[in-house]
């Protein structure tokens, strides 16, 4: 880091721009200052050698080459025999004795700059260091052809050495010497050290050109360091400097990087005010670039909209941008509008712009135009890649659509396309998502052959089908395996094994996978108590549930509503009225819960599976005074307490009562009802209430037709003997 020393030059810089003008000597002995003509001619001939090195390109012609041409002597062919040892001239060393030792070596080493490789300017910058060893002062373009040897070779280390040798030296930099190593260091990254230098040029009262800026600013805004971009870009206007549109492009890309939309368009309006510099289709792409980050479709509509107006024809890029904008937004319509825009405006669509047009249906599951965009890309000859697959399938996998997102992966195959770990957790998803389990796994048993490392979300994806197939057991040994191939199961991946438990009614695996959890210091959310307690709820056991429910608090884990619903749930599916009670009427107070409707039609499924009908009574009263109106589940819910006790007469009067809270019956109602008559063996209440069904055109349920025949039959086999 050279940024604090030049720092600390900055004052002895502007001293010296205040003295007489003349170039600060070197510390050297009198005696040796006689002959510095000759010494000079020597180091202004380095200079061009280095200077010729530092060009890579033999086509792009140097600064310090162009001062050290200037200092050039023929070069006979004595010359051409003499070199002062140890530049490397083509590979060797030449070691002829010179006519003058600093002429020839001079002429010589003029000669050799036209051919000199890396190798060869690494020889001569050590060649410098050793001129100055002996005591040969070298001047300020001797410095400048190391710095740009340094500079152009990626030698950035050398350069801010040579830097630093010079200011030691006293031998004052010129505004070439500063925009060579400013150059170097903002090339390479080093932005912090070229801000320095900048500003050590700056306290020498030099001025920076547009280039040197632009340098600087550049490299800030590719670090992502925006706010020091947009200082220096401030500070050259308060130099009288204006930035050119490379330094405002710059920063608007910075900008752009950060999916600042409004940081961009100011910086453009702001180049709008200055008419040699007005914004670009590079300024406008750069902020279309910064809507797709931002998903900001109406704003990059309206930047397409400026461009047209200002001539700035959009090309690829710019509909790329704003498409990209509506992939992240998930505006499939929009999307597909810009892709024909672009046929229209007739700018070829690439890749780019089919691949975002599919992520966009990706999001919304618009899996028929995903799949009409793939085939309209290979029509064109463009070829898809794994992104477009992975889009197609996934828009597949949003609906469940197995068999298009496995027909997909099969043409993919048919191409010569490799699926990669994303394809396939894309198919994965549409298998979890359509309950094919076992399709599944065998994706993931191909992956295994075709050497696609699985991922975690790859496991999760096969988790969450085996939680849908309510596959408890095999989610349990998926678990394992994950251990077994050192990939750690995350949350996700317990959350979805716990609810395969839940589907499969199994408390018990899921109490295991919980502590299994803590064991391996994974802290289980309430997404995971809720599984478990869901576990708990559809194998009726109350108890458990209630002592998972009591648990939460010492497991640091933050009770929900749905928390207590699903403990109510529990007591409703085991018959438990006095559990579900006390739940709704101690425990969800004490934790200042306050019940909803769902915690009543639970309470009230737990009385209608014990034929509580006054319990069942009393929970629809304290639901209307709590500001609830009891709806169709609730009475379904009564009626079914009323059906299993036999109350056909309850019956008639909570179907009365539906009719008057103006809560149309369903076609459980009249199922529920239809089953109380005949269970009490009241056909002359059941004949009507059928008739009813059909003109409201509700089916009865399969039982209710054969105990229909089996009563009639009943009540006529007696006339009939």
């Amino acid at each position: 880091m050279i940024s604090a020393r030049l720092e600390g030059a900055a004052s002895w810089f502007t001293r010296c721009s205040e003295s007489k003008g003349i170039e600060a000597r070197s510390r050297m002995p009198r005696r040796r200052q006689a002959d510095k003509g000759g010494r000079r001619r020597l180091m202004g001939a380095a200079s061009c050698a280095l200077g010729t090195a530092a060009s890579l390109d033999r086509s792009q012609a140097l600064g310090p080459c162009s001062i050290g041409r200037r200092l050039r002597v023929g070069a006979g062919a004595d010359a051409r025999r003499a070199c002062w040892n140890p530049v490397v001239v083509r590979g060797r060393a030449l070691q002829a004795k010179p006519r003058t030792k600093y002429e020839a070596a001079s002429s010589t080493a003029s000669t050799a700059a036209r051919s000199l490789r890396k190798e060869e300017a690494e020889a001569a910058l050590e060649a410098l260091q050793a001129a100055r060893a002996e005591g040969l002062a070298p001047n300020a373009l001797s410095f400048i052809a190391g710095l740009a040897a340094g500079s152009q070779l990626s030698l950035v280390e050398r350069a801010q050495t040579t830097l630093l040798e010079m200011l030691a030296m006293r031998v004052t930099p010129d505004a070439v010497t500063f925009g060579s190593v400013i150059r170097s260091l903002a090339k390479h990254g080093h932005a912090q050290d070229a801000n320095a230098a900048l500003q050590a040029m700056l306290h020498s009262r030099m001025v920076p050109d547009q280039s040197t800026h632009a340098s600087v600013i550049s490299s800030w805004a590719k670090l992502g360091e925006l706010e020091s971009a947009v200082s220096l870009l401030r500070s050259m206007l308060q130099h009288e400097l204006l930035p050119d549109v490379v330094s405002y492009n710059s920063v608007i890309n910075a900008f752009a990087q950060r999916g600042d939309v409004n940081g961009a368009r100011a910086l453009m309006e702001e180049m709008s005010q200055h008419a040699s510099v007005p914004p670009n289709r590079v300024s406008y792409n750069s902020a279309l670039n910064a809507c797709a980050r931002g998903g900001q479709v109406s704003v990059g509509a309206e930047l397409l909209q400026e461009m047209t107006r200002k001539q700035l024809l959009p090309d690829n890029l710019s509909y790329n941008g704003v498409i990209n904008a509506c992939a992240k937004a998930g505006d499939a319509a929009a999307a597909l509008d810009f892709l024909r825009e672009m046929e229209r405006s007739n700018i070829i669509a690439d890749e780019i712009s089919f691949n975002s047009a599919m992520s966009a249906c990706a999001k919304v599951g618009d899996a028929g135009n995903a799949r009409r965009l793939l085939q309209d890309m290979i029509k064109r000859q463009l070829r898809p890649d794994q992104f477009s697959y992975t889009s197609v399938i996934g828009a597949c996998s949003k609906t469940g659509d197995v068999n298009s997102a496995t027909a997909i992966l099969e043409d993919m195959q048919k191409r010569s396309i490799a699926p990669n770990v994303f394809v396939y957790n894309a198919a994965i998803t549409a298998c979890a998502r359509g309950g094919r389990a076992e399709l599944a796994e065998e994706l993931l048993s191909s992956m295994v052959r075709r050497r696609v490392a699985p991922n975690v979300v790859t496991y999760n994806s096969v988790l969450n089908s085996f939680a849908h197939g309510g596959a408890a057991e095999s989610a349990s040994e998926l678990l394992q395996n994950m251990a077994c191939l050192r990939i750690a199961p995350n949350l996700i991946s317990y959350n979805s094994a716990l609810n395969a438990c839940a589907t499969a009614a199994d408390p018990m695996r899921a109490e295991s996978l919980l502590l299994l959890m803590e064991q391996g210091q994974l802290h289980p959310d309430t997404v995971s108590i809720n599984a478990a307690l869901n576990a708990c709820a559809s194998a009726g056991q109350v108890q458990h549930a209630r002592e998972l429910l009591a648990s939460m608090p010492s497991r640091k884990v933050q009770a929900t509503l749905i928390s207590f619903n699903t403990a109510l749930h529990a007591c409703a599916k085991g018959g438990d009225v006095e559990a579900a009670r006390e739940i709704l009427w101690v425990d969800m107070p004490r934790y200042r819960f306050r019940p909803d409707d769902i915690s009543y039609n639970s309470a009230l499924d737990a009385c209608a599976s014990v034929a509580d009908v006054a319990g069942a009574e009393q929970l629809l009263q304290r639901m209307a005074q709590a500001g609830f109106k009891p709806g169709v589940i609730s009475y379904n819910s009564m009626l079914n307490a009323c059906a299993r006790s036999s109350d056909t007469d309850k019956v008639t009067e909570v179907l009365a009562q539906m009719e008057r809270a103006g809560v149309p019956p369903s076609h459980v109602t009249y199922n529920t009802a239809l089953d109380a008559f005949l269970s009490s063996g009241n056909l002359n209440q059941a004949t009507p209430f059928l008739e009813e069904m059909r003109l409201r055109r509700f089916q009865p349920n399969e039982a209710t037709y054969p105990r229909m025949i089996g009563m009639v039959l009943n009540q006529e086999v007696p006339q009939v003997t």
